[in-house]
């Protein structure tokens, strides 16, 4: 045989010794992103987005009906900024449609951004209209639309 083929051969061998399973089984998207020291969002992002993501990160909840989910809605929010949202913005998002909330004291009438809404799912690619996310094996799609209600960034609650 020839050299690759004796190479290839070689690893396939080793993986059913060892159990594996030799597919190319990575996940390409990115990481969620944990509550961090600080937002690196790019040079391309705005100062003052950069600047509000960072205030994010480290303000307490709002008053809100349930504090519990401003521990998601910011690990969210930080997750968008960090990976998404200059390519979002380049491609003619509203950054109050990604980090956006429209202000009252429960998060389950926030319904309309995408930090708000992601609820823990995975961005897995974004377009000029859409972001299409994953939860497991369920995918779903967060689309571009008039968002009248958004008047204020989450960080200025």
């Amino acid at each position: 045989m020839g050299k690759w083929m004796d190479l290839a051969l070689q690893l396939e061998q080793e993986a059913a010794g060892n159990g594996m399973d030799n597919r190319d089984v990575r996940d390409v998207s990115p990481p969620i992103v944990a509550i961090v020291p600080n937002v690196h969002a790019g040079p391309s992002l705005p100062p003052d987005l950069i600047a509000g993501l960072d205030k994010l990160r480290t303000m307490r909840p709002p008053r809100i009906q349930r504090p519990e989910l401003w521990v998601e809605i910011v690990r969210d929010g930080l997750q968008v900024g960090t990976h998404w949202a200059s390519q979002a913005i380049s491609l003619g998002w509203p950054p109050l449609y990604l980090f956006g909330c429209e202000p009252s004291s429960d998060p389950d009438q926030w319904d309309e951004s995408l930090a708000v809404q992601l609820a823990g799912r995975v961005i897995r690619a974004v377009d000029a209209d859409r972001f299409y996310l994953r939860d497991g094996d369920v995918r779903s799609i967060f689309e571009r639309r008039p968002r009248p209600g958004l008047s204020k960034f989450l960080w200025e609650l």
